[in-house]
């Protein structure tokens, strides 16, 4: 009998791991793939989230690994409407971070395993899961072979693509929104700053975000999906939108995508829950799924440590779920704001938004709540 087991071995599988582990608990995480993609969508760390790295000893190290995100600027037709000073937040981690998820998954497998090298088992599908009243039976299998474990509790954190089949009691509302992106990472010669721009066009919104290594993210809002855009395409969209010219050369990863949302019913069923993007999709535009995700381990941890000292959380986790959601459904609401403030709009239109963002951003308390609000403060 293990104390948690942790199906899903991404980033916020991976943060849950390590708060548990480290106050203690035994845990394993089943991560069903043998390897880790090269690239990723998720680019943006908030400051909550610094902070609950920081449990961890993380904190330090992720930014040191990503570019610190201080100022969000917003143009259109070559003008500047208006920006954002996350630097003048009144927080530890004033800036939003930007860092690969590659580079943020390194780190969290790192400490997971100084915790406990058998905690993260790859390679390992959950096939299914059977709740008891004081326990879960996870039916697993791993290189043909099939086995079982037992777990007091299991906690689903395996992504929007997480079967609702193995979770006994939750069930999901599924939504998929009109709009769609497509995206790349190209070289950058710095000329553009460490600053987050985002142009807003009458064909669409191009968003464009630092990374490391001297490179920028490109997001471009499209009419039509397109699962693999090339990153000809992309350099096209940016050059006509913005008259910024990309190299397609220096193109390290393309892809296209259409957002979703999705809700479970709630989070917590008997000995089982689910976090993160299992829990609760919402549009990528905004960036704060993946943040989300951490700040549910964070509320749910203590909760999880108080149980396994005798204590009923019955009541814990009732209100977890209920808080929790109505964070995401915020989040949801936000990004869906985004996703309209970004859209393609005719001429009339598209100066009337303008002039709004313009008189929001001379003034300071709009300004100031917003940057709040975008990082998740």
């Amino acid at each position: 009998m293990i104390d948690v087991a942790v199906v899903g071995g991404g980033p916020v599988g991976l943060f849950l791991a390590g708060l548990l582990l480290k106050a203690g608990a035994t845990v394993r995480v089943y991560e069903q793939r043998l390897s880790r993609s090269s690239w990723s969508r998720a680019i943006g760390v908030h400051p909550p989230s610094l902070s609950a790295l920081a449990e961890l000893d993380l904190a330090e190290p992720l930014t040191a690994a990503g570019i610190r995100v201080r100022r969000g600027v917003a143009f259109s037709g070559n003008r500047q409407l208006a920006s954002l000073d996350f630097g003048a937040l009144d927080h530890p981690y004033p800036y939003i971070l930007a860092v690969p998820q590659t580079a943020t998954e390194q780190l969290l497998m790192s400490k997971t395993h100084a915790f406990d090298d058998a905690a993260l088992q790859d390679g390992v599908q959950v096939t299914g899961v059977a709740l008891g009243e004081r326990s879960a039976t996870l039916s697993l299998e791993a290189s043909g072979c099939a086995h079982t474990a037992r777990a007091r509790w299991v906690v689903f954190a395996d992504g929007a693509a997480s079967h609702s089949s193995n979770r006994p009691g939750m069930h999901s509302r599924h939504k998929t929104y009109a709009k769609h992106f497509v995206m790349g990472d190209f070289a950058d010669d710095d000329a553009l700053g460490q600053d987050a721009l985002l142009y807003l066009e009458r064909a669409g919104i191009v968003e464009s975000f630092p990374l490391p290594k001297k490179q920028r993210r490109w997001v471009i809002r499209v009419p039509l999906p397109q699962a693999a855009p090339s990153s000809d395409v992309i350099a096209k969209l940016v050059s006509h939108r913005t008259g910024l010219r990309l190299d397609p050369q220096t193109c390290t990863m393309t892809s296209g995508f259409t957002p979703h949302r999705a809700f479970v019913s709630t989070m917590a069923s008997g000995c089982a829950l689910v976090i993160g993007d299992a829990a609760h999709e919402i549009s990528p535009i905004g960036g704060q799924g993946m943040n989300l995700g951490w700040l549910d381990g964070a509320h749910l941890a203590p909760l999880l440590l108080k149980s396994l000292t005798g204590r009923d959380i019955a009541a814990d986790l009732a209100g977890f779920s209920t808080e929790r959601l109505l964070a995401a459904r915020r989040a949801a609401l936000q990004a869906e704001l985004n996703m309209t403030l970004g859209a393609p709009f005719p001429g009339p239109v598209l100066s009337a938004r303008n002039l709004g963002i313009r008189l929001v951003g001379k003034t300071p308390a709009a300004a100031t709540r917003i940057a709040r609000r975008f990082s998740m403060l």
